[in-house]
């Protein structure tokens, strides 16, 4: 793993418990939590990570994988990218500490009424919401309505 190689920044602020490279698991993982994992290690080599999650310990990133705790993640200046997995307020907070960075939100919930401030938000803010389906971003870009929206993929 070259110590050149750009380092992305995966927040996982819902997390029921750490997960990561080399960390044993308390319980199952869930599907979102496996599919990170896989998403770093395959593109370890070519990037670094760091994850930033609730209650993590703190890791040395052996292996190209960095565990930090959540609040590490408005403090860090490492990483090129941020990756947001669902809540886009956390998602919205992290830009005031990452100006220039790019930020996305993994978005694999639909939102509910009380998010209705949520496309506006996120456009005004730079944040592209990465959906897990077409059928996801098809529904989430109705439900933004004719308002400003961010770009949805």
């Amino acid at each position: 793993m070259s110590v050149h190689a750009p380092r992305i920044g995966v927040v996982d602020a819902c997390c029921p418990a750490p997960y990561g490279s080399g960390v044993p698991a308390p319980r199952p993982l869930g599907g979102t939590e496996a599919t990170v994992l896989k998403i770093v290690r395959a593109l370890q080599g070519k990037f670094r990570f760091s994850l930033f999650q609730r209650n993590a310990p703190t890791s040395d990133g052996s292996g190209g994988c960095a565990m930090q705790p959540l609040d590490k993640a408005f403090q860090d200046q490492s990483c090129l990218a941020l990756l947001v997995i669902n809540p886009w307020k956390v998602a919205c907070r992290l830009r005031r500490f990452h100006p220039r960075v790019p930020i996305a939100v993994w978005l694999h919930v639909y939102p509910g009424r009380h998010n209705r401030q949520m496309g506006a938000a996120l456009a005004e803010a730079n944040i592209e919401v990465i959906c897990v389906s077409d059928s996801q971003a098809r529904q989430l870009s109705r439900f933004f309505g004719l308002g400003p929206h961010p770009k949805i993929s």
